[in-house]
């Protein structure tokens, strides 16, 4: 114990200049190599453990969310099913628009200056990006209710479910706003932790939980009482998450800043218009559905899609780690090292995809009766679809994450705006002849053309590659073998040395 407290590890990876270097004698490349390869380990620990949280996290999110789809398929009816999941498009939306794109704009800035230790200054960031995303929540809520809210719901959707649940939607849809900046804030921190915990696992532990109860308790829930315990358990998250950032940055640890803190607005406009429209990628399909199928066959679509969200579940595992390290590599001028590190990422992430993928095509119909019930298994067809385009969205990797962590976001905007108008064209055009199946195709060609498109664009700008590479996978594993037959080899070396004794004869 006496030689822990006596070696001070920290002087080993000091500055060549610095006074008590230990390898001053010996040159400045020794010590600035070892000083690279102590940069180099520290970038790989903070993404296994931030892979690590965020992959535990996300796993129990997922399964908590299909619990809860579980659980709805059996205490709400098919019609009240198809207009929760509507109900929760509209929310989508209304978070797009009210969140202003802050959510790439708190990550970027706040790891930025976290960098230089400008505690101060990220304290009024985080501030300034609270309270835009408090107005822009109050504002989407404010003309949800007084405007067309329950128009749509009624005349363009059909649903009298849906329009009676406008005003609890629209109070989720605030808190729902908080909740994303918040766990932003956090994985700007670099928290993954945290930014885990609060971004969703607490909101969807505590609504599983709570319908739960409901089946067990009551004979009779409506759409109504699912909504409502929705806003209760998205109010506590929000609470005890802001109450945890609170006391995270309370103490500064410089004196105030020179500066004022950033405009937020000029890097967070584009990120927000590309928001919008990857939200029409993505939930505009269901949307546009809902206007030529009944609820019944939206619940079908709704259902094929939660499911097919455990396809990009590695995915999203890495876009929670990765954008911080994205900025703070770019901006250091380390572009190979950062290829390096995503396409080996995107490599070992497509993995459990293709597993997943694989299992939905063989046993596609059983998991939809498992976890829905059997006039679910209609959706087998949905199911496959979605889980192929998917599955190219993984393989392509982190790269619409790398051009918004790099000051590219006017570039992903134009990709966005053209990938969602062709999503919105197809969408209008196959769900009104094929029904749900046009609709997943639609979802379907647009991402796959999404990704091609950041792919080259990437490389144009970046001058790097995001995208899976088969022989990264191939030797890693390699190596893994070799390191284990080593580690065998020398256990089994040092056991067959004997151990000499004091007093025994030589």
């Amino acid at each position: 114990m006496d030689f822990f407290k006596k070696w001070n590890p920290g002087t080993l990876f000091q500055h060549p200049d610095t006074p008590g270097n230990i390898f001053k004698n010996q040159g400045t490349s020794q010590t600035m190599h070892v000083y690279k390869k102590d940069a180099h380990t520290r970038m790989q620990t903070r993404l296994v453990s931030g892979s690590l949280w965020a992959m535990g996290g996300k796993a129990a999110t997922s399964l908590l969310g299909l619990a809860a789809n579980f659980l709805l398929a059996r205490i709400l009816s098919p019609d009240a099913l198809g207009a929760y999941f509507l109900g929760f498009s509209i929310v989508g939306m209304g978070v797009t628009l009210g969140s202003l794109g802050l959510q790439q704009t708190v990550v970027r800035l706040v790891a930025e200056h976290m960098s230089s230790n400008r505690i101060r200054l990220v304290r009024k960031i985080l501030k300034k990006a609270l309270l835009l995303a408090l107005l822009g929540g109050l504002l989407t809520a404010f003309v949800l209710v007084v405007g067309p809210g329950k128009w749509v719901a009624r005349e363009l959707l059909s649903s009298n479910l849906l329009a009676n649940a406008i005003p609890l939607l629209s109070v989720l849809i605030i808190f729902t706003i908080l909740q994303l900046i918040l766990a932003e804030c956090f994985r700007g921190f670099n928290d993954i932790l945290q930014a885990t915990i609060f971004g969703g696992l607490v909101s969807t532990t505590l609504t599983t939980c709570f319908f739960f109860l409901f089946w067990i308790s009551l004979k009779s829930v409506n759409l109504s009482m699912v909504l409502t315990a929705c806003l209760l358990a998205w109010a506590i998250s929000v609470t005890t998450g802001g109450l945890r950032l609170f006391f995270k940055t309370r103490s500064p640890i410089q004196a105030a800043p020179t500066s004022p803190a950033p405009a937020l607005w000029p890097i967070a406009w584009p990120n927000w218009i590309t928001t919008i429209t990857f939200f029409m990628i993505t939930q505009a399909d269901i949307f546009i559905l809902g206007i030529f199928r009944p609820d019944h066959v939206v619940a079908l679509y709704g259902a094929a899609v939660k499911l097919v969200l455990l396809v990009t579940m590695p995915l999203m595992i890495v876009n929670a780690v990765v954008p911080p390290l994205i900025a703070e590599q770019y901006f250091k001028g380390k572009g190979r090292e950062l290829e390096t590190s995503l396409r080996r990422i995107a490599t070992w992430s497509a993995v459990p995809a293709l597993g997943t993928l694989v299992m939905f095509l063989i046993f596609g119909k059983n998991i939809l009766s498992l976890v829905y019930g059997e006039y679910y298994t209609q959706a087998y067809g949905i199911v496959r679809i979605l889980a192929l385009g998917q599955c190219v969205n993984v393989c392509a990797g982190s790269c619409g994450m790398a051009l918004q962590m790099t000051g590219h976001q006017n570039i992903m905007m134009k990709i966005s705006l053209c990938c969602g108008v062709l999503m919105i064209l197809l969408s209008l055009i196959l769900a009104r002849a094929f029904g749900p199946f046009g609709s997943a195709c639609a979802a379907g060609i647009s991402l796959i053309v999404q990704n091609i498109a950041m792919l080259l664009l990437v490389k144009k700008h970046l001058g790097i590659s995001t995208q899976i590479q088969p022989g990264i996978l191939i030797k890693d594993i390699r190596n893994m073998i070799r390191a284990r037959s080593a580690q065998q080899t020398a256990s089994s070396a040092s056991t067959s040395i004997p151990t000499i004794r004091p007093g025994d004869p030589s």
